[in-house]
C-alpha cells in the first residue's frame, strides 16, 4: 500500500484546523491593533511614534500569517469539504489591511521627515496627525443599482479617490466595494497604480453618465402606475418615487431640464428601429440631446420614407413571382433607415443605382447593355460570377469598379432585400450547383411564363415522398462558429474559436483552452445536463474572462465560463463545398474557416446572446443563412450534402445544482449507456509502449507522457516559486523539531537510495514539496511533491501531462476474491512508484530545491523515479505491473493472476486453498516482482506457517483497506484482523451535525463498497430525502424533530465497531456452491442482496452475505409493484457485478427470490403486452438472468426486507436474517419450503397496454 494512503484521522485534522484558526485569529488581532492607530478619533502626543514603532513589527506579522496560511493549505488537502478553513478570502482581507497600514506608514514618515527639516520634532508630530486619521465614512458596497450610485460615488470619492493613497491601494478598495457587473468590468486588472486610473475611468464611463442617470430617474416617474387607493402605504410609495427621483434628477444640473423631459417623453413613443437610428446619428457625444433635435430627425425620416414610397415601381404584368420572399429580420435594428419590403419588387437597375463607370459592358464589351443585362454574365453560375468579380476587383453590391467596403449604394437584393449583395448574386438552393441555371423543363416558345405542371399525387403522397427524400439526402447542418479574442492572464489577446448556442444556460471553455490562457480556475463542480435531461458530465470549475471581437477589440464582454474537458466534435463535421464558402466570401465573416472542420474552444450561451447580437442581428436568408453579430457574419443552417453527417449534435445544456445532484439518490434507475473512452487514453497507452525500456537490473524505465506542445504555452519560470515555497516550509519546520528531523530524514533516504541526485544541469521545471504528518509506524511523515503548482505561464506540470486510462481494480472486486478461500495472504509493494525509473531526458522536469541545514546553500536536486504527486504516476505504476505480467507472467501463473485481478493500488490481497498453495504464491510473487526490481513488505496471513520464512520486520499485524477515489470523501476504514480472520469497522464517534450539509457529509463519508451496512446507510439516505423535501437551505439549522432523530441515529454509529464479519465466505472443501439473491421494496425504496451458499461433503451448510445495494424511492410517487420491479432490476445488475465469483467457483445454481407475485407475473409475460415502464425493466431483468432462476419467498423470510426499510446501527449487529439469510437456506435443498405460489391473473393489470378494438 502506498504511504500516501495512510492519512491522519479526521479528528486529528479537525483538531489541527481549529488550532490553526486560533493562531490566525491572533495574528489578525495584532494587525487590527496597529490599524486601530489610524482610526483614532483624536491622536494624543506621541501617538505617531507608537504607530511607527508598531509598524516595525509588520513584517514579522506578515511572515507569521504566511506560515499559518501554508499550514492551513496543507491541512485542507486531507480535510473534508465541511471542515475546510477559508483561504483566499482571508488572504485578501489580511493583505488589504496590511498594505493600507503600509501606505499610511509611508505617508507619516514623509511628513515626519519633512517636518524635521523645517521645525522641531514636536511640530512634526502635530503635523502628521492628520495623516494618521482616516475619514470616518462607511462606503457601502455597490452592485450596479443606479438608485444608489450617487451615494456610493460621492462617499467613495470623498473617502478614497481624493485621498493620498497609492493607486494600488485605491484599486484594492475599489474592487472590494464593487460586486456584480461593476466588479466584472475591472476584475481582470492588475493591482497597480496605472491600472487604477483605467478602473476608475471604466466605472465613470459606464455609470457616471448624466443622460443615462437622468433617463433612469425620469423612467421611474413615467412608469409609475396611478394609485387606486388612498392608504398610507400607497401614498408613501408615491412620495418615495416622485420625491426621491425628482430631487435626484434636479441634482444632475441639466441646463434645460424641461426640454430634456419633453425629449424623453417623445423619444419613448418612437419605434425601436427609429430610436436606434437616432442614437447612431447622435453618436457617443456627452451632450444632452434636445427636443428640437429629435423633431428634426423624425421630420427627416418622414421625408426619406415619402421619397422611397414615391419611387417604388409597379411590377411588370405577367412577370413571374420571385422564388424567395424571405424578409430581412433584425433583432436589434442597426441600419440608419429601416424600410419595410414593398409588395412590388424593384428591378436591379432601380435598387442598385451605382453603375459601372464605363458605358460598355465590362464582361462582353458590348455598348448596348450594362453588366446586369449581359447574357454572358447572367448565364454564368453563381460561383463563376463571384470569381470573375473578385478577380476584376469589382463591387459585390452594385457590380461597380470599386470594392464592397467602399460602396455607397443603398440598393438591396431584389429577392431577399439584403444590402450585402447584388440581385444577380442571390443564392438559392439550385444556384449552388453549376447546372442550376439550365432547367430540365422545356421552355415555352414565347416569353410567357411556363404553364404549371399538374401532378396526380395526393397531398399525403407528396408528404411521404418529401420525407423519403429528406431521409435519403441527410443534409449537413452548420452550427454558428465565430473567431473571437480573449484575454489571457498576461492581459494579451489570444484568438479562440467559439460556437454560438442559445440553448445553453451557461458558457463553457475547454480545459485545454484554459491552460493556454492560464486563467485562474475557481473550484466548483457543476453537473451538466443535455437533451432529455440526460447527464453529460460535470465541470471542473469556473473561470472569469474577458472576450472581444476581432473587428472591434475595444468592445469588451466580461463573463464567466464553466471549465469542461471538451465541448463538442470538430465543427463542421465534414468540409463544406467551395460554392458554400464563395457565396459568403464577400462578407466580413465571424469565422473565416467556417467551412473547414476545426476544434471548438468556447461555447457562448444564451446569457450573452443580447450582447453578441447587438451588432445587428440582420439575417441573409438561404441554406445556410448568415446572421450579423458583433464578431461578423456567422453562418448557420442546413446545407445539402452528398455525404451524410456522421452524427447529429444537440447542444442544449444546463447546469445541475447540488440539490439536483442529491436528488439522484432517489431517482429511478435506468439503463446507463457505456461512456466512451477518452481518445487521450489511447495516446497515453501508445506513448507508454513506445518509450518503456528495461535497465540491466531489470528495473523499468518510462517517459513522462506529455500532451501536444502545440496546444500549450511554453514552459514558464518555476524556480523562484519553488524557492519561495521552500523558505516557507523551512519556517514551519523550524517551529517543529520532530517534524523537521523526520522530513530531512525522508529526503536523505531519497538521496541515499538513488531516487534523487544533485542536479548536473539546470532544470526545466521545479516542483515544490511539503510535509504531511500521518499515523504510520513505518513512515510518520510523507513528503508530497506538488506537481500541480503553476509556473509563470499559468500552467502546471500536471496540466502538461496525460493522466492515462484508469487501470486500478475496483476495491469491491478485490475484497470479494479475497474472501473465497481459507488461507489469506496480503503484501505490499515497497515504494512502488520509486522502483520505476524516469528516462534521463525527462528528469529535467522533476527538479526540487532542498538543503538539509539552514547553514548550507539551497541545492538543486533531480528526482530519478516516478514521483507521487504527478498526475501520470498512478497510470505509469499500474501499467508497469501489467507490463511485468506480460513479460514474465507465463513463468509465474499464480502471481500473474494476483497482479491482474487482486491488486489494489500497491496491495496484493489473495486467498488460497492450502498453506502449500499460499507458500507457492508467496514465492512466485517475490520472484516475479524481483524481475522488475520491486520488493515486497508488510506481509500478513491468517496462518503463521505462511510467514515462517518472512523476516519479522517485513510483517504487519493488521491490514487496513481504504478507497479514496474522491478527495472530498472522508473514509471509515474496513479492517482485516489476520489473527481472528474477520473484517471490522473502526468508526469514530460522530460529531454534531446540525445542518443538512453536515448530515450529507456524514452520510457520504461511510465507506461501504460491498453494501454490508446497507440497512444503516439506507436509513440515512431516507432521512436525507426527508430533509430535502422540507426545502431547507444547506446551512440552515435543522428543526428539533429532525435534529433529535439524527442525533439518536448518529450516536449509535460507533456501535458498528463491534461488528465482526468473517472473511471466509465459503466452507473449506465445499462440494457445491450456489448464489442466492433477494430483492424487496417498500414505499421508502428498494434493495437487493446476494449471498454465497456453500455445502460441504458431509452436508454442512454455510451462507454468507456477499454484496448488497439499496436505492431510495423517487419523489414521484410509484406503485409498490413498480418499486418491487425496480428492486428486481437492481438484483439482476448486482448478480452481474459478481461475475468474478462465478468465474472462480463452480456455481451450480442461482436462485433469486422476491415476495412480489406481481413482479413474477410480469416476468412471465411477453414485454410487448406491458406498458413502457414495466416492459423496459422486464427486458433488463431477463437480459441479466434466466426466468427459471426467479422464485417466490414470503415477506418474513426475505433477507432484503430490512434493507428496503432501514435499520438503526444497534439493531443491525445481531440481525441474523441479514447476515446469514433465512433459516431454510441452512438446510438441504430438499428441505426448502415450496417456492411455488399462484400468480395473479394477467387480466385486469393496470400495467398492460390497452387493446384496440377493430
Amino acid at each position: 500500500m502506498p504511504d500516501d494512503e495512510h492519512r491522519v484521522t479526521s479528528e486529528e485534522i479537525r483538531r489541527s484546523l481549529r488550532l490553526y484558526k486560533r493562531k490566525r485569529e491572533g495574528i489578525f488581532a495584532q494587525l487590527q491593533q496597529i490599524k486601530g492607530f489610524t482610526e483614532a478619533e483624536s491622536v494624543k502626543p506621541g501617538a505617531t511614534n507608537v504607530f511607527l514603532a508598531s509598524c516595525s513589527n509588520l513584517e514579522n506579522i506578515r511572515q507569521q500569517f504566511d506560515s499559518i496560511q501554508y499550514d492551513i493549505l496543507e491541512a485542507n488537502i486531507d480535510a473534508a469539504d465541511a471542515d475546510h478553513l477559508p483561504y483566499d478570502s482571508v488572504n485578501a482581507a489580511f493583505y488589504e489591511i496590511f498594505y493600507h497600514i503600509r501606505a499610511i506608514e509611508n505617508s507619516v514618515k514623509r511628513v515626519a521627515d519633512s517636518a524635521v527639516l523645517n521645525t522641531s520634532t514636536t511640530t512634526a508630530v502635530v503635523e502628521c496627525k492628520p495623516q494618521i486619521r482616516l475619514p470616518k465614512l462607511e462606503v457601502p458596497v455597490w452592485n450596479g443599482d443606479p438608485d444608489t450610485f450617487n451615494n456610493f460615488f460621492a462617499l467613495y470619492n470623498a473617502a478614497i479617490h481624493s485621498s493620498s493613497y497609492s493607486g494600488a491601494v485605491k484599486l484594492t478598495y475599489l474592487r472590494s466595494l464593487l460586486t456584480g457587473t461593476p466588479r466584472k468590468l475591472i476584475e481582470n486588472l492588475n493591482i497597480t497604480d496605472a491600472d487604477y486610473d483605467v478602473a476608475y475611468k471604466t466605472i465613470c464611463d459606464n455609470y457616471n453618465n448624466v443622460r443615462i442617470r437622468a433617463t433612469h430617474h425620469l423612467n421611474k416617474l413615467f412608469s409609475f402606475a396611478p394609485l387606486s387607493n388612498e392608504g398610507v402605504v400607497d401614498l408613501q410609495s408615491f412620495l418615495d418615487i416622485f420625491g426621491t427621483n425628482w430631487k435626484a434628477f434636479l441634482n444632475l444640473n441639466i441646463s434645460d431640464a424641461h426640454d430634456f423631459i419633453m425629449f424623453s417623453l417623445g423619444f419613448r413613443c418612437l419605434p425601436t428601429n427609429i430610436r436606434s437610428s437616432f442614437e447612431r446619428s447622435f453618436g457617443q457625444s456627452d451632450n444632452i440631446p434636445t427636443f428640437e433635435e429629435l423633431i428634426d430627425f423624425v421630420q427627416e425620416q418622414v421625408r426619406i420614407k415619402e421619397i422611397m414610397t414615391q419611387t417604388s415601381v409597379k411590377p411588370v404584368k405577367n412577370a413571374s413571382p420571385a422564388k424567395h420572399t424571405a424578409v430581412h429580420k433584425s433583432v436589434l435594428a442597426t441600419s440608419a433607415l429601416h424600410v419595410s419590403p414593398s409588395a412590388n419588387t424593384p428591378s436591379p437597375q432601380q435598387l442598385h443605382v451605382t453603375s459601372p463607370s464605363s458605358s460598355t459592358c465590362p464582361r462582353c464589351a458590348s455598348p448596348s447593355h450594362k453588366i446586369y443585362d449581359c447574357p454572358v454574365y447572367n448565364n454564368l453560375s453563381l460561383a463563376d460570377k463571384r470569381t470573375w468579380l473578385f478577380e476584376k476587383k469589382r463591387c459585390f453590391k452594385c457590380l461597380g469598379t470599386h470594392t464592397s467596403p467602399q460602396c455607397k449604394s443603398r440598393g438591396r437584393c431584389g429577392t431577399c432585400k439584403s444590402s450585402s449583395h447584388h440581385s444577380s448574386l442571390h443564392f438559392t438552393n439550385d444556384s449552388a450547383h453549376p447546372s442550376a441555371g439550365a432547367s430540365s423543363a422545356p421552355k415555352p416558345a414565347s416569353g410567357n411564363s411556363p404553364a404549371p405542371v399538374v401532378t396526380s399525387k395526393s397531398p399525403i403522397q407528396s408528404l411521404l415522398t418529401g420525407a423519403r427524400q429528406a431521409l435519403v439526402e441527410r443534409p449537413v447542418v452548420v452550427l454558428a462558429t465565430i473567431q473571437a479574442l480573449i484575454l489571457n492572464r498576461f492581459n494579451q489577446w489570444v484568438p479562440i474559436r467559439c460556437i454560438l448556442d442559445p440553448g445553453s444556460e451557461i458558457n463553457m471553455i475547454t480545459g485545454d483552452c484554459n491552460q493556454r490562457l492560464g486563467l485562474t480556475v475557481t473550484p466548483y463542480r457543476q453537473e451538466l445536463c443535455g437533451a432529455m435531461q440526460q447527464p453529460v458530465g460535470a465541470s471542473g470549475g469556473i473561470v472569469s474572462c474577458v472576450m472581444a471581437s476581432r473587428l472591434s477589440p475595444e468592445t469588451r464582454i466580461p463573463t464567466q465560463a464553466a471549465v469542461v474537458s471538451h465541448i463538442c466534435h470538430d465543427q463542421p463535421k465534414i468540409a463544406l463545398s467551395k460554392e458554400v464558402y464563395e457565396r459568403f466570401s464577400h462578407l466580413e465573416l465571424a469565422d473565416q474557416a467556417f467551412h473547414e472542420p476545426g476544434k471548438i474552444d468556447f461555447l457562448i450561451g444564451a446569457e450573452l446572446m443580447d450582447e453578441v447580437l447587438q451588432g445587428g442581428g440582420e439575417v441573409i436568408h438561404g441554406r445556410p443563412a448568415a446572421i450579423r453579430t458583433i464578431f461578423g457574419w456567422a453562418i448557420v443552417g442546413k446545407v445539402p450534402a452528398s455525404s451524410p453527417s456522421p452524427s447529429r449534435l444537440c447542444m442544449l445544456t444546463s447546469a445541475m445544482s447540488l440539490d439536483e445532484s442529491v436528488q439522484r439518490f432517489w431517482q429511478a434507475e435506468e439503463v446507463v449507456a457505456e461512456v466512451p473512452s477518452d481518445p487521450l487514453h489511447q495516446v497515453a497507452e501508445t506513448h507508454f509502449r513506445s518509450h518503456v525500456s528495461r535497465l540491466p537490473s531489470g528495473t523499468y524505465s518510462v517517459s513522462l507522457p506529455f500532451r501536444e506542445a502545440a496546444s500549450l504555452p511554453p514552459l514558464g519560470e518555476s524556480r523562484d516559486i519553488a524557492l519561495k515555497r521552500w523558505y516557507n516550509l523551512e519556517a514551519k519546520l523550524r517551529k517543529n523539531e520532530p517534524l523537521r528531523i523526520a522530513y530531512h530524514a525522508f529526503l536523505q533516504e531519497y538521496l541515499a537510495l538513488g531516487h534523487m541526485r544533485p542536479a548536473l544541469e539546470p532544470g526545466l521545471c521545479f516542483i515544490p514539496h511539503f510535509a504531511i504528518e500521518r499515523n504510520s509506524t513505518t513512515s510518520p511523515v510523507r513528503v508530497v511533491f506538488d506537481a500541480s503548482c503553476r509556473d509563470t505561464s499559468g500552467i502546471s506540470l500536471n496540466d502538461r501531462l496525460l493522466t492515462g486510462p484508469p487501470l486500478q481494480k475496483d476495491i469491491s472486486d478485490v475484497l470479494t476474491l479475497f474472501r473465497l478461500k481459507p488461507v489469506a495472504l496480503t503484501t505490499d509493494i515497497r515504494m512502488m512508484y520509486r522502483q520505476i525509473r524516469i528516462a534521463e531526458a525527462d528528469c529535467r522536469y522533476q527538479h526540487i530545491l532542498w538543503r538539509p541545514s539552514e547553514d548550507q546553500p539551497v541545492q538543486e536536486f533531480q528526482l530519478q523515479t516516478v514521483t507521487y504527486g504527478t498526475s501520470c504516476a498512478p497510470f505509469l505504476a499500474q501499467r508497469v505491473l501489467l507490463q511485468l505480467v506480460e513479460d514474465h507472467g507465463a513463468d509465474y501463473p499464480l502471481a500473474a493472476q494476483v497482479l491482474r485481478d487482486s491488486t489494489y493500488m500497491d496491495d496484493c490481497c489473495a486467498s488460497m486453498d492450502t498453506v502449500a498453495d499460499a507458500n507457492q504464491l508467496k514465492h512466485e510473487l517475490i520472484e516475479l516482482l524481483h524481475c522488475g526490481g520491486f520488493e515486497l513488505r508488510k506481509w500478513a496471513s491468517n496462518d503463521a506457517q505462511v510467514l515462517e520464512d518472512i523476516p519479522t520486520e517485513h510483517r504487519v499485524s493488521s491490514l487496513q483497506l481504504r478507497a479514496d477515489r474522491a478527495p472530498s470523501l472522508h473514509i471509515l476504514g474496513v479492517f482485516w484482523d489476520p489473527a481472528l480472520d474477520v473484517f471490522s469497522y473502526h468508526i469514530a464517534p460522530a460529531c454534531d451535525a446540525s445542518t443538512k450539509r453536515a448530515v450529507l457529509s456524514q452520510i457520504a463519508s461511510v465507506f461501504d463498497p460491498l453494501g454490508w451496512l446497507s440497512p444503516v446507510t439506507f436509513w440515512a439516505k431516507v432521512f436525507l430525502r426527508e430533509l430535502w423535501c422540507e426545502k431547507l437551505d444547506w446551512d440552515t439549522p435543522l428543526p428539533e424533530r429532525f435534529s433529535s432523530r439524527w442525533a439518536a441515529f448518529a450516536g449509535q454509529l460507533s456501535s458498528l465497531s463491534n461488528l465482526k464479519l468473517p472473511r471466509l465466505c465459503s466452507l473449506p472443501g465445499a462440494t457445491s456452491h450456489q448464489l442466492i439473491g433477494f430483492s424487496d421494496a417498500s414505499s421508502l425504496g428498494y434493495a437487493a442482496a446476494i449471498y454465497l451458499r456453500s455445502v460441504s461433503e458431509d452436508g454442512q451448510v454455510s451462507v454468507r452475505l456477499l454484496k448488497a445495494k439499496t436505492k431510495v424511492a423517487p419523489l414521484q410517487v410509484q406503485t409498490i409493484p413498480r418499486l418491487e420491479l425496480c428492486g428486481a432490476v437492481l438484483l439482476a445488475k448486482l448478480l452481474s457485478s459478481v461475475h468474478l465469483i462465478q468465474d472462480r467457483l463452480c456455481i451450480e445454481e442461482v436462485h433469486l427470490f422476491t415476495d412480489a407475485t406481481t413482479v413474477l407475473s410480469w416476468l412471465h409475460t411477453s414485454p410487448h403486452l406491458l406498458k413502457t415502464f414495466v416492459a423496459n425493466r422486464v427486458v433488463e431483468v431477463l437480459n441479466h438472468t434466466h426466468l427459471s432462476q426467479w422464485h417466490y419467498v414470503p415477506s418474513h423470510l426475505n433477507a432484503a426486507d430490512c434493507a428496503s426499510r432501514g435499520l438503526e446501527p444497534a439493531s443491525l449487529l445481531d440481525f441474523s436474517l441479514w447476515w446469514s439469510g433465512p433459516s431454510f437456506l441452512h438446510t438441504l435443498d430438499v428441505e426448502w419450503p415450496s417456492t411455488q405460489t399462484s400468480l395473479p391473473p394477467l387480466s385486469g393489470f393496470e400495467e398492460f397496454k390497452p387493446k384496440c378494438l377493430p
